[in-house]
């Protein structure tokens, strides 16, 4: 959560917090499950493929496909990926036991 809201807040990424992020959730597979760890790669690999594709350079190049990626992998960033993760990780951080149906 603390990646997200560092990318929320710049919205930038450097390739050291990504490498933090991978360093801050390694012992993630102890706690929680294998879908979990899944959802942190696919965070870690959005964000560098979003420092990749540098909207800097596509607005400059006037390359429209690129700008349109990374506007859709800035959306899923800050946006979406909040409300996932308090799903996903919610199951697992609850206190008490889900309601029977």
């Amino acid at each position: 959560m603390e990646f997200l809201s560092t990318f929320a807040r710049d919205v930038k990424v450097e390739l050291p917090a990504i490498m933090q992020l991978y360093r801050d959730t390694r012992d993630a597979e102890f706690v929680f499950g294998e879908e979990i760890l899944k959802y942190i790669e696919q965070v870690a690999k959005t964000a560098h493929e979003y420092r990749v594709v540098n909207l800097d350079k596509a607005i400059m190049s006037g390359d429209v496909a690129k700008i349109q990626r990374s506007n859709e992998l800035e959306e899923w960033l800050v946006n979406q990926v909040f409300k996932e993760a308090k799903e996903k990780f919610g199951r697992y951080l609850k206190l008490t036991e889900p309601e029977a149906d």
